[in-house]
């Protein structure tokens, strides 16, 4: 089994007067981890969001790749003397 099957994600969205603000705030833990942040699972705050198995995988994947992404167009801005 592999590490990233037992890893669960919580993840919410906080609303902002202006979308392109919007602040999301995510937690990567195993199920224990999380158990213990928030005490009942089933009474998570209003807005969180619980995801596990291939809902979990698929988050990380994207978030890795997003923040691959971000980091590419930082370097490339700063090589082309751009603003960081």
């Amino acid at each position: 089994m592999n590490e990233q099957d037992n890893l669960w994600v919580v993840t919410s969205q906080c609303d902002t007067g202006d979308p392109s603000w919007a602040v999301a705030t995510t937690i990567i833990a195993p199920p224990q981890k999380l158990a213990e942040l928030f005490g009942d699972l089933n009474s998570l705050p209003f807005g969180a969001r619980l995801l596990k198995g291939k809902q979990a995988k698929r988050f990380i994947k994207q978030a890795v790749r997003d923040e691959k992404r971000f980091q590419r167009e930082l370097k490339f801005k700063g090589q082309a003397g751009g603003r960081n």
